[in-house]
C-alpha cells in the first residue's frame, strides 16, 4: 500500500511539474508576443509623436506668415479708407453752380467731371495695391 501511494506521489508531482513547467512555458510565449506588440506600437507612437511635432512646426510657420499678411492687409486697408475719405473730401469740396456763386455751369460741370475722373483713378490706384 506504500508503494502505491508512493507511486501515486511520484506520478502527482511528475504532472505538478510538468503543469508548471507548461505554464511558465505558456507564459514565457505569451510575454514574448505582447513585447512584440509593445515594441510595435512603441514605433508607431514615435512616428506619430515626431509627425506631429512637424506638423506643430509648419502650423506655427503658416500662422506668423498669416499675421504679417493680415498686418500688410490691414494696413492697405486702413491706407486705402484715407485716402477714400481724401476723394470724398475732395469731391464735397466742389461747389455746385448756383445763383449764389454766378459760376458758369458749364465749366463748373467740366471741373467737377475732371476731379471725380482723377478721383476714381485714384481709388483704382489705391485699390489695385
Amino acid at each position: 500500500m506504500t508503494q502505491t501511494i508512493s507511486l501515486y506521489a511520484v506520478i502527482f508531482l511528475i504532472l505538478a511539474l510538468l503543469a508548471t513547467g507548461g505554464s511558465f512555458y505558456a507564459y514565457r510565449q505569451n510575454a514574448k508576443i505582447e513585447i512584440a506588440t509593445l515594441i510595435q506600437e512603441s514605433a508607431t507612437l514615435r512616428t506619430a509623436v515626431t509627425t506631429q511635432a512637424a506638423t506643430i512646426t509648419q502650423m506655427e510657420a503658416d500662422a506668423a506668415k498669416l499675421a504679417s499678411a493680415n498686418r500688410l492687409l490691414s494696413e492697405r486697408f486702413a491706407e486705402t479708407e484715407r485716402d477714400f475719405v481724401n476723394e470724398w473730401a475732395s469731391i464735397d469740396a466742389l461747389n455746385v453752380a448756383s445763383a449764389e456763386t454766378g459760376a458758369d455751369a458749364e465749366a463748373l460741370e467740366k471741373a467737377a467731371n475732371e476731379t471725380f475722373s482723377k478721383s476714381i483713378e485714384q481709388l483704382r490706384q489705391a485699390t489695385s495695391r
